[in-house]
């Protein structure tokens, strides 16, 4: 199951291989959740760009990675970080968040906060559901398709729900969505405020630039 796992594609296996081909090139490092990494194509952008965003990424991952790869980019200047609704309004990530193992195996970053084991590198057992059902997908049903360019990007993907919506307005409204966070919980909004302002003072004493960015919502998302 390992090996079916490690040879599905991957915007993991793709952006090592753009890593070790570049890591001495990369001037900005985008990181946050799966918006951003569907939104910022490197291949766009004139300055080098490593885009490690992903999925349910919050500011404790980012910060860990950020400061994983800040002394393995020597010509590293700008940092994009994303700021959202939930960013600041749900639990990190935390120490136990199951893409560690991704970030071990594929990026050699440590998120654990611990010494790692050897099972820590096996990507199956990180989420065996999850790793089960695009097994599935991929090799029985053939349904998954992918196209990832040499910049670590998706272009398959890259247009996303609204398309295969046909943009259509009700269609729109009634897809299922992403839960929002209505219960202000204040000591956690503290909590999270308190580490992205240390990333902040962290990146200002390294003398980054800082990009900070917000994905505009759709009109669904204001109205919960």
């Amino acid at each position: 199951m390992e090996k079916l796992t490690l040879d599905l594609p991957s915007s993991y296996a793709a952006n090592k291989a753009y890593l070790e081909s570049n890591s001495n090139e990369f001037e900005t490092l985008v990181l946050g959740s799966s918006q951003i990494k569907d939104a910022v194509n490197p291949e766009w952008l004139d300055s080098p760009t490593l885009n490690l965003a992903s999925g349910n990424q919050h500011h404790d991952t980012d910060f860990k990675i950020l400061m994983s790869m800040i002394e393995r980019l020597p010509k590293l200047n700008n940092v994009v970080l994303e700021v959202s609704y939930s960013h600041f309004e749900l639990p990190h990530n935390g120490k136990d968040f199951w893409k560690n193992s991704l970030f071990l195996k594929y990026y050699n970053i440590n998120c654990f906060e611990r010494n790692t084991y050897f099972k820590d590198r096996l990507i199956y057992l990180s989420r065996p559901p999850l790793f089960s059902e695009k097994i599935y997908q991929h090799y029985i049903l053939k349904e998954r398709k992918t196209g990832f360019n040499s910049f670590g990007f998706d272009t398959a993907n890259y247009h996303g729900r609204f398309k295969n919506l046909n943009y259509d307005e009700k269609k729109i409204a009634s897809a299922k969505r992403f839960k929002i966070n209505q219960a202000p919980n204040k000591v956690l909004f503290q909590h999270n405020v308190k580490l992205f302002y240390e990333m902040l003072d962290y990146l200002e004493a390294k003398g980054h630039n800082v990009i900070i960015c917000t994905v505009p919502m759709y009109t669904t998302y204001h109205e919960r």
